[in-house]
């Protein structure tokens, strides 16, 4: 990284981290894309993690909503979140984004951070919210054989996408029971803008490719927040040792991060679960797994 991209460089006394924010730039195509890095030290073979804005937002915004900063700062990975062409992303829906090139642009990504920063390429996940989210479910589906895990947030896998992983894929999926934007149950998404499977369906597709036998009993985590009028409840597959998929169900949470902020009133996008962070119980999930 040049120190003409650097925007911003923190050096703080903790065992001497550099923390380095900046905004950078990659020719995909004909295209220049941008996103935001957070690279907590300069050691060799760092974990990098991809965090997908939703749809209208961008990626610094998606940094101070996930705060996935002070999880990487502290476990030691690199973070980046990238942009999405007119702040959205071409999730294999009909009509969203769909001239934009997000796969290449994820690929090429996890090349570039490799040369500048020398990540370790077995240990590269991807999660997003929404849109991101579903973006999130493509890359699993396309980029298989280059990222180890994904967990995609209040998304589901677009109906129309074709969905092959080349390679298993552990997945942590994350869903609101009452989201009134990307229906729990599958459907129309809001303002029509295409149709999505159920989360129970768009976890199982992974589960079938990866050679998993079957949902296990969902059980009820214990509800730290009794105040937030939500609950969170677990479905694991029964997978090949390699593989974990699970599919947390925020019972009575709607299209909002976990622990996160109530950025639109309630009966807009629905109430928020606090019963967990989300950023912690993501990267919690993605330190386990690592690519063969």
């Amino acid at each position: 990284m040049t120190a003409a991209r650097i925007a911003v460089v923190m050096v703080t006394s903790l065992a001497g981290a550099c923390h380095i924010q900046g905004d950078e730039t990659l020719q995909v195509g004909n295209r220049e894309r941008t996103y935001e890095v957070f690279v907590p030290s300069d050691t060799p073979n760092l974990p990098l993690v991809i965090v997908l804005h939703g749809h209208g937002s961008t990626g610094r915004q998606m940094e101070r909503f996930s705060k996935f900063d002070r999880v990487a700062a502290r476990e030691q990975f690199v973070v980046a979140y990238p942009d999405g062409i007119d702040r959205g992303w071409n999730d294999g829906r009909t009509g969203v984004n769909s001239d934009a090139d997000d796969i290449a642009f994820v690929a090429t990504l996890i090349d570039e951070l490799a040369r500048e920063h020398s990540i370790d390429k077995r240990r590269v996940y991807v999660t997003g919210a929404s849109n991101g989210g579903m973006l999130t479910y493509r890359v699993g589906c396309e980029l298989a054989d280059r990222v180890a895990a994904i967990a995609p947030v209040i998304a589901n896998l677009p109906a129309e996408l074709s969905c092959s992983p080349s390679a298993p894929m552990s997945v942590l999926a994350i869903n609101g029971t009452d989201d009134p934007i990307v229906p729990y149950n599958g459907g129309q998404v809001a303002r029509d803008r295409g149709v999505v499977l159920s989360a129970a369906l768009s976890t199982q597709v992974f589960a079938r490719a990866a050679g998993c036998t079957g949902a296990e009993p969902t059980f009820a985590e214990r509800d730290v927040d009794t105040g937030d009028n939500s609950r969170t409840y677990v479905t694991r597959y029964a997978c090949p040792s390699s593989v974990e998929i699970a599919l947390l169900s925020l019972g009575g949470a709607g299209h909002t991060w976990p622990g996160g902020m109530q950025y639109l009133p309630k009966f807009a996008i629905g109430g928020v679960s606090r019963d967990f962070d989300g950023a912690e119980r993501i990267w919690e999930f993605f330190e386990s797994h690592t690519r063969d």
